[in-house]
């Protein structure tokens, strides 16, 4: 603990100081005491005190919130920025804001508000370096589910996973990157857990190993700063004859990602999956996904989410338009949850596997789903609300419709939205 106590001074800092006292069993706790430095907290304390908070305000806390903020007294001033509407929820009443004073009418994405998001991932992922050299020996056929967050790439991949001839694992978080230091040094620490999560499962299940030898394996990729095509190879020498499906929504956001596929895979395979995008949106502000950028752009929530649905369907159409139609195919979220069998053997039969009736339960128990983390008490990687759930249920692609009523979007984004058969709420009236 730092030296000098400093007690909780507002009701914010009061409730949280409660939550980390219980999380960590440690009292008194100052303002300024350092969740690792000061305190010796970890990844599991972090879940303790993310959930608790969570709870109170009844939407999603990322993780890096404790790298962002590791003292009370920042993650008080974090959770009062970031979350304006809840943040009252926090302290130990249920008052709710008059309606007029919570209502906030949602603003347009401006111009320099898109070009100010697309210069920071062109900056993030190094755009200008351009990608990987072509390989002189690709590497084997692979399926890449391309789509912007919360489209519902991880029920997807789910569905997938249940095909025996299939190998679908967790979020592989690679493509963006040249090499493996280069992945760590531009995530940096607070996106550990997140790029190492699925590359550790997808090595645990391919090679048979225990946890310590994934992980030592992945370090030492790291250490000898191996090019991403060597994580790639090595899962694919150990599936057999199980083909590669690579679900990364990060994937999306990089600009160059089917030249880099190209580059590295022989004649891969693209499932685009899209979603309506004020349901994109909607589901991205409930779990704050623009939290986990590593970079702070004067945007509210849904405006981060819109420049990245857009930027991201934009990259991956454009990457798209000089691949054969043999080797793409778009499927949409309204269409996954409302004709879960159809739309799987519509994939079977895009990627030359007869249908397997496993791939619609997704909620069976298997150790093949990977749905599990790796890490005790940890949280999986993609869509935590699919524990929420225990079927697949079509009504959760609408749920938008009863929070906006009337449109907001650019219209180049309504525009886009158009070309996959999205209508405006305008248009829908």
């Amino acid at each position: 603990m730092s030296d000098q106590y400093q007690a909780p001074r507002t009701g914010v800092e009061i409730a949280l100081t409660k939550i980390w006292e219980q999380a960590l069993n440690i009292e008194p706790i100052g303002i300024r005491d350092h969740f690792t430095d000061d305190l010796g907290g970890d990844s599991i304390v972090a879940v303790r005190i993310i959930e608790p908070i969570q709870k109170k305000i009844g939407i999603t806390l990322q993780m890096t919130a404790l790298f962002d903020a590791p003292t009370i007294v920042e993650l008080a001033s974090y959770l009062t920025k970031n979350y304006k509407k809840q943040i009252h929820l926090i302290m130990d009443y249920a008052e709710q804001l008059d309606p007029a004073e919570s209502y906030q009418a949602q603003q347009p994405l401006s111009d320099v508000q898109l070009q100010s998001y697309q210069q920071a991932i062109q900056t993030l992922f190094k755009t200008d370096m351009g990608t990987t050299s072509p390989l002189s020996n690709k590497l084997e056929p692979a399926v890449f589910i391309l789509s912007p967050p919360r489209s519902g790439s991880t029920l997807l991949r789910i569905m997938l996973a249940g095909h025996p001839k299939l190998f679908s694992p967790q979020e592989l978080n690679l493509l963006p990157f040249s090499s493996m230091q280069q992945r760590t040094l531009q995530t940096g620490e607070r996106l550990a857990f997140f790029m190492q999560e699925g590359v550790i499962q997808a090595l645990m299940e391919a090679k048979g190993c225990d946890k310590q030898e994934a992980t030592d394996l992945l370090q030492e990729m790291e250490v000898n700063d191996a090019p991403i095509s060597s994580v790639y190879a090595a899962i694919q020498a150990s599936i057999g004859d199980r083909i590669l499906v690579d679900k990364s929504p990060l994937n999306a956001s990089y600009p160059l990602v089917v030249e880099q596929i190209e580059n590295l895979f022989e004649s891969p395979k693209y499932i685009h999956l899209t979603r309506h995008p004020y349901g994109m949106i909607k589901s991205y502000t409930e779990e704050r996904s623009d939290m986990l950028f590593p970079f702070e752009l004067d945007l509210e929530a849904e405006q981060f989410a819109e420049a990245n649905w857009l930027s991201s369907h934009q990259a991956i159409e454009q990457g798209l338009e000089d691949i054969p139609m043999r080797r793409q195919m778009h499927l949409t979220f309204e269409q996954l949850t409302a004709s879960p069998e159809t739309s799987m053997q519509q994939v079977c039969r895009f990627l030359n596997i007869d249908y397997h009736p496993s791939m619609i339960n997704p909620y069976d128990e298997s150790e093949q789903r990977m749905v599990k983390s790796v890490n005790e008490n940890g949280i999986m990687i993609g869509d935590r609300k699919f524990y929420q759930h225990q079927n697949i249920n079509p009504n959760v692609a609408h749920t938008w419709k009863e929070t906006y009523k009337s449109d907001f979007l650019r219209d180049d984004t309504l525009e886009t939205a158009a070309l996959f058969g999205y209508q405006s709420i305008k248009d829908m009236a």
